[in-house]
């Protein structure tokens, strides 16, 4: 009932809830000489979806405990007729089949650890002689593709070497809304809350990029009566451009230092 008057903007022809189906879809096809193919996705609702859109695959949901019961979907996704599992973050954990060499991501925002785990479901099944293939699904200009981004980095740090060089990552950094973001302060340096009223993203969005820009180098900040401002690292004379009397050295000013030990002052 509160959902009544919103019921006919839902099932509209402008909502798209599997809006990446074509994009599995070529997945699918550009690979088609997989034994078993498993894609994670992030709501019961899209594996559903999913599932009817694939039957020329057999497909087996893996949803977790409270909708499946997990023996039997793994009994069901080992057959061979059985060509592609879909699985939620639930009944992923049940996933361990040496046939899957085809692993495609379809939502990219689970943490970046689950990021690895997943690589590591694919990885470590079956014999090594098997070529497998990981695909990533991830919408440009959204946190998907943020996120994609962080896992591909701490993957690399934790030493899961994916073979990605990093002019991928610098590639997807345009799409991302990282990227956005940089464009603001390399206009003109700013502190987040007026960078998020640029970007109309939530402020704490905001800040967790700008720190992402920092830890991986492309953004600087510095401290000044309104707090921390970000700059573009590539052109640091910004700040100075924009908070030049914060910058400027006042070789006037004396200063006194006192130095204590014990009981005792020197000044």
């Amino acid at each position: 009932m509160a959902l009544e008057n919103l019921l006919p903007l839902i099932f509209s022809r402008y909502v798209r809830p599997a809006h990446k189906l074509p994009a599995l879809r070529r997945v699918l096809s550009d690979h088609e000489g997989f034994s078993k193919a498993v894609v994670f996705v992030d709501r019961i609702a899209i594996a559903r979806i999913i599932a009817a859109e694939t039957r020329e695959y057999n497909p087996v949901l893996m949803l977790g405990r409270r909708h499946v019961d997990p023996a039997a979907v793994l009994a069901k996704a080992r057959r061979e007729e059985t060509r592609l599992i879909v699985a939620t973050s639930a009944g992923e954990e049940g996933i361990d089949l040496p046939e899957v060499d085809l692993l495609i991501v379809w939502s990219n925002t689970a943490s970046p650890l689950r990021f690895i785990q997943r690589l590591g479901r694919l990885l470590r099944a079956g014999p090594r002689r098997r070529i497998k293939t990981a695909v990533f699904i991830a919408t440009p200009d959204t946190v998907d593709i943020d996120s994609l981004i962080d896992g591909i980095v701490l993957a690399e740090r934790h030493g899961v070497r994916m073979g990605i060089s990093p002019d991928v990552v610098r590639y997807l950094m345009e799409m991302s809304r990282h990227r956005r973001i940089l464009e603001v302060i390399e206009d003109t340096p700013l502190p987040p809350d007026l960078v998020a009223r640029a970007v109309d993203l939530p402020l704490k969005r905001v800040e967790d990029s700008l720190k992402w820009l920092v830890r991986h180098g492309y953004a600087v900040y510095i401290y000044t009566p309104f707090g921390k401002v970000y700059g573009p690292r590539s052109d640091i004379q910004a700040f100075y451009r924009v908070h030049k009397d914060y910058l400027t050295p006042n070789t006037s000013l004396e200063a006194t230092v006192v130095l204590k030990a014990g009981k005792t002052q020197e000044q």
